[in-house]
């Protein structure tokens, strides 16, 4: 008896996945390494801690960025109040 083509598909799609897949073996896990205490408490999204390590740690970056914002708000404040 020949098969055809649709017989042949109907059979391989009543067969589950896993039986026609070959087994995978588990990847070796790779070594980790332990997070920094900023690390954990991103990972936590603990905002307190993050602020707290900031803080410590002596973080300036924002500093040029506010003192922007401070100059902006202080030039808009004076554009406005000589406009009137």
């Amino acid at each position: 008896m020949k098969r055809t083509l649709s017989s042949a598909i109907c059979t391989l799609v009543s067969v589950p996945s896993h039986v026609m897949l070959p087994k995978h073996e588990e990847a070796p896990s790779t070594l980790q390494r332990p997070l920094s205490a900023m690390g954990e408490a991103c990972s936590r999204m603990d905002l307190t801690t993050i602020y707290q390590i900031l803080v410590i740690t002596h973080y300036k970056d924002d500093e040029e960025t506010i003192k922007e914002s401070q100059i902006r708000n202080a030039s808009s404040y004076l554009l406005k109040k000589h406009r009137v």
